[in-house]
């Protein structure tokens, strides 16, 4: 099944690829003119979708916000370690015991917010139930 969607999709390609050189052969100025009309109305669309559909800048701001203390609590973490170098305990040989080696597993650190919904709407519906 995937075999023949590759066969189809370099068939639509050479197509393409073939009237391409035969507009360019024939007619260069209409070649020309049909990729700066298809341009433009790429560059309209594209001017619709980012005015209609960005996040309005408080959204950024906050965002930016987050991830700043995110970051932030990820550099305390790794500055500070459990105890300062001159109080580290130092076993002696007799009560070290030898235990093999594990990797420690690091959680990443997320990037996420929490988003207070519509709660005083849910607790109303669960009363007329």
């Amino acid at each position: 099944m995937k075999k023949s969607w590759t066969i189809i999709f370099y068939l639509i390609l050479s197509f393409g690829a073939i009237g391409l050189l035969s507009m360019l052969i024939s007619n260069p100025v209409s070649l020309v003119k049909n990729l700066l009309i298809i341009a433009v109305v790429a560059g309209v669309i594209y001017f619709i979708y980012r005015l209609y559909l960005r996040k309005s800048p408080k959204d950024y701001a906050r965002y930016r916000r987050a991830v700043k203390q995110t970051k932030k609590r990820a550099k305390d973490k790794e500055r500070s370690p459990s105890r300062p170098a001159h109080l580290q305990v130092i076993q002696s040989q007799s009560v070290r015991k030898t235990t093999p080696v594990t990797k420690s597993h690091k959680r990443a650190t997320n990037h996420l917010t929490v988003i207070d919904g519509k709660k005083r709407r849910r607790k109303k519906l669960f009363f007329l139930e």
